[in-house]
């Protein structure tokens, strides 16, 4: 498989790794029959179960972007398998087409979102020595020793000054943090669907079975396709709900440590 490949080429390439790689096409493979089978015994009851599956899994962000990556194939592979039965287009090549461009496109994006990780981080990196020279150039300008009534005055201004640092922390480690979980991620898009696409592959070329058991598999593959893609959600959408979580989580355990330090100082005295 062309996919197969590309992959083992920008990440590698191992006999064992691609052991693995094919043992995981075939169950795959073997997998859909049998999940196709169940289509083609009970078309109907086979599509309420998958909504029920879909909607359930659509009520997790991983799992509802893992739908919409599974759902495009799915529809692609069928498309192609069926030919002109599902469309000119399909028929013509058009499905294979694009399908080669998405794979590109996915690659870049990889290459893409690891650079820009990069350079978040080296970015930030210079922010932060910026900051620790400008805060150690603050202390040493104000080393004196003050009165005490001013004591209210600069405790409020530390306090507010600790707000803005918190608010600052949480940008600091969210960004390279969400690089990285958007280069994983993409990363993985190629993996899974690469797999699929090859488990797919099998299916359409398994002489184990008539030429309308393999066509009515394709109908039940894009019925499948056009379910999950309905109740998943893109890439883009779940990484913001990911981000929203991962600050809300951040936040969490900042304000716990703020809580702890207050303690602590309040024990002190």
């Amino acid at each position: 498989d062309d996919d197969a490949a590309d992959l083992q080429g920008l990440f590698g390439n191992d006999a064992a790794m691609q052991f693995r790689q094919r043992k995981r096409e075939v169950e795959c493979a073997v997998h859909l029959a049998s999940t196709l089978q169940e289509f083609i015994d009970d078309s109907q009851g086979f599509k309420q179960k998958l909504e029920t599956e879909a909607i359930e899994l659509s009520n997790n962000i991983i799992g509802g972007t893992l739908l919409k990556v599974i759902g495009y194939v799915y529809m692609e592979q069928a498309e192609k398998m069926l030919g002109f039965k599902h469309s000119v287009g399909a028929g013509l090549g058009f499905t294979e087409m694009r399908s080669k461009g998405h794979v590109v496109a996915t690659k870049f994006r990889v290459v893409q979102s690891a650079y820009k990780t990069y350079k978040t981080a080296k970015k930030l990196d210079k922010e932060q020595q910026a900051k620790k020279k400008q805060k150690q150039e603050e202390e040493e300008d104000n080393g004196n020793a003050i009165e005490n009534d001013e004591n209210d005055e600069n405790n409020a201004t530390e306090a507010n000054n600790e707000e803005e640092e918190m608010k600052e922390d949480l940008m600091d480690e969210t960004k390279p943090m969400m690089g990285m979980v958007e280069t994983l991620w993409n990363y993985s898009v190629i993996d899974i669907e690469s797999t699929l696409r090859s488990a797919c592959h099998k299916l359409d070329k398994d002489l184990s079975v008539s030429a309308k058991v393999r066509e009515q598999r394709a109908c039940g593959l894009y019925e499948m396709g056009q379910i999950f893609s309905a109740k998943g959600v893109s890439a883009e959408e779940g990484l913001r709900a990911f981000e929203e979580q991962m600050k809300e989580g951040i936040q969490m355990r900042q304000n716990i440590e703020k809580h702890e330090k207050e303690q602590e100082e309040v024990q002190a005295k």
